[in-house]
This record gives structure tokens, C-alpha cells and sequence, in this order.
């Protein structure tokens, strides 16, 4: 299955400076429910599926960051515990030590509120420019003042 991002292409852009993983922790299925999850509620079926297709390259490459960054929130919880048969398990070796879950929370909503950011910017860019979007159903959001509808 295609997607707008490889594995290798989330590490580069959401994993920085001394953090190390390994590309075979990215799952496809972590970057299709990525896509599924953040990508497609906020353009719209129609135009993922053209960019899937090849269609609108520039667009395509300005999802980059925000996707990289979903995936990234997807997997963190997965690479700090891995699932074993006697449950839970975090691995500790000899140069390391655990979080704390205050910590782990703070890194989560932190890597979340980066995708929502970079993901607004590129809503924004597709609304001022939907003429070159056929396919994203542009969504106006109604203001009420005084039970007016502006």
C-alpha cells in the first residue's frame, strides 16, 4: 500500500539530534493509521487519494512534516514498552533509566501539539489556495456574534 511518507523519511524529519531508532520500529500500519487517523479527516478522502496517486507533489511534501510527526506521537508508547508473554515490559540496560509517565506525557503532548502546528499551516496554505484543489472540500467555519451567523 502507498503512503505520503516512508519510515526512513519520519526519522529524519521527526526524530532529531541524539535520538537513535531504527527504521524497522516504523511499521507501515503506524503511518496508514496516521494517515487514516490525522491526514484524511483534515483534507478529505478525495484529495488523499489523488496525492496517493501522484498528484500534487508540492502538497504532498508539505504533509511530510506534520505526518512524520503523527507517527512519531503513534509509536513513542510502542518503543517505551514492548508487549511480552508475561505483559509489559520496559527495557533497561547498564546506560539507561526509565521516565517517568509525568515525562512521558509531556513528550506525547509535546510531539502532538508539533503535528497539529505544522498540520494548521498546511490546512491554511490548501484554503488559500483550494482553486488548485479540485478535489478538498473546502469547510468554512461559521462564526455566531449576538445569533448572527457571519
Amino acid at each position: 500500500m502507498a503512503h505520503l511518507i516512508t519510515a526512513s523519511e519520519v526519522i529524519t524529519i521527526a526524530f532529531i539530534g541524539e535520538e537513535k531508532i531504527s527504521s524497522d520500529k516504523i511499521k507501515d500500519v503506524s503511518i496508514d493509521i496516521a494517515e487514516k487517523e490525522f491526514i484524511i479527516p483534515h483534507i478529505g478522502q478525495d484529495l488523499y487519494d489523488a496525492l496517493i496517486l501522484g498528484s500534487y507533489t508540492e502538497l504532498a511534501t508539505l504533509l511530510e512534516k506534520p505526518l512524520a510527526f503523527y507517527v512519531r506521537f503513534l509509536i513513542l508508547p510502542e518503543i517505551a514498552v514492548s508487549v511480552a508473554n508475561m505483559g509489559l515490559m520496559q527495557s533497561i540496560n547498564d546506560y539507561s533509566r526509565p521516565v517517568s509517565s509525568a515525562m512521558q506525557n509531556t513528550l506525547l503532548q509535546r510531539t502532538l501539539k508539533n503535528a497539529e502546528t505544522l498540520m494548521d499551516t498546511v490546512v491554511k496554505y490548501i484554503q488559500d489556495n483550494y482553486e488548485l484543489y479540485p478535489e478538498y472540500i473546502y469547510k468554512r467555519h461559521h462564526k455566531i456574534i449576538g445569533g448572527i451567523i457571519l
